[in-house]
């Protein structure tokens, strides 16, 4: 953006709007530097709610290029990876039911466990 690669793609304003997203998204200063984020968390813990608290300091730019933890966070991105976000209508709570629904001669409600054991 700031090398005008983009010049040619993208008009004054929306050059401007990327920049505003990039500055808030990546908690950038005006001019475009990071410095640390409440997001990457704190020195220390406080027990006082709302209190203002020091900031982590950035980690330095070779540390991240030669870390291995990009291929880590690469991997939700994959659809093979990504965890499951379904959800049965009426909640999860209706996964239970099924089961109850399927086992009720089984059930015991308000039953004191005694003893778990696995049979084969």
């Amino acid at each position: 953006i700031k090398g005008h690669a983009l010049d040619s793609t993208l008009d004054a304003e929306e050059r401007s709007r990327l920049l505003q997203f990039l500055r808030n998204y990546g908690d950038l200063s005006e001019a475009l530097a990071y410095e640390g984020s409440a997001r990457a968390g704190h020195l220390k813990v406080s027990d006082v709610p709302q209190s203002v608290l020091d900031d982590k300091s950035p980690l330095a730019l070779e540390h991240l290029l030669h870390s291995d933890m990009w291929d880590e966070l690469l991997l939700c991105e994959f659809p093979e990876y990504s965890p499951t976000m379904f959800q049965p209508v009426g909640g999860m709570d209706r996964i239970v039911e099924a089961f109850y629904q399927r086992l009720t001669k089984e059930v015991h409600l308000g039953a004191e466990v005694q003893k778990i054991s696995q049979c084969t």
